[in-house]
């Protein structure tokens, strides 16, 4: 976290700000995180705009993230096939 000063039109605020960590971990959440597979060996991260490894998607099913792995080119599920 940050801090980062802000102007205000009739005062000078401070507020906190979330930097961006591509390797933190997303919130538990009710719907399955989705994941693109590019070219048989890309992970993209839609939400935060990265790349992922396969270890690091390992950990996060380890600590109860929802996930669900797609081709992008076909829209297949390809979670199993990915992570084993």
């Amino acid at each position: 976290m940050q801090r980062c000063l802000t102007e205000h039109p009739t005062k000078l605020t401070e507020r906190v700000v979330q930097s961006h960590d591509p390797t933190r971990k997303p919130p538990l959440a009710s719907e399955p995180r989705l994941i693109l597979l590019y070219g048989g060996f890309r992970l993209y991260d839609p939400v935060a705009e990265v790349y992922r490894s396969v270890a690091e998607l390992k950990l996060w099913l380890i600590g109860g993230v929802k996930l669900v792995i797609r081709d992008a080119r076909t829209g297949v599920d390809v979670t199993r096939s990915v992570l084993s």
